[in-house]
């Protein structure tokens, strides 16, 4: 039980420290949104939740936002879709609620690409949900490992004192 507590902790440290690389990119894009794109004021003009069919022939549901805006002396339409999906699409409407067709909101904008939005930017958990999530899970791997890193000393004690 000693060595399989063993590997189970470094196992469980494995997945929590690939949980931080594969979330650190998207922190960085994160960041570099933050501080590199243009604000700009956007008028929702759409405001849509989007059936989708997943693998096994099931619904999900996508929230969807289109806005126009200025960039750059010019007229564009960017769309924005919420970065995850849902079985329910009345949760996907309530995601939508603050963005009624006619709201104004401020958004950014990729100055290489000014059709490239992003809505609810800043340090917020809406704009970082999914690197904060990929962190999350990588805590948990931790937690694991902290208490299978426990339960090996434990043995390796009740071992030496045998």
């Amino acid at each position: 039980m000693h060595v399989l507590s063993k590997f189970l902790a470094l196992a469980s440290v494995l997945l929590a420290l690939a949980s931080l690389v594969i979330a650190a990119p998207s922190y960085y894009q994160s960041y570099r949104i933050l501080k590199n794109w243009p604000a700009a004021t956007g008028t929702v003009v759409r405001s849509v939740v989007v059936p989708k069919e997943d693998e096994s022939g099931g619904w999900l549901y996508a929230a969807q936002l289109a806005f126009t805006y200025e960039a750059e002396g010019r007229e564009y339409v960017g769309e924005y879709e919420f970065p995850h999906y849902s079985t329910h699409a009345d949760r996907k409407q309530r995601q939508l609620a603050p963005f009624p067709a006619g709201s104004v909101h401020q958004i950014r904008y990729n100055p290489e690409n000014p059709a490239d939005i992003r809505i609810q930017v800043g340090y917020n958990i809406h704009f970082f949900v999914i690197p904060v999530f990929i962190t999350g899970v990588g805590l948990i791997f931790a937690v694991v490992a902290a208490v299978f890193f426990g339960v090996s000393r434990a043995f390796s004690k009740d071992s030496a004192e045998a």
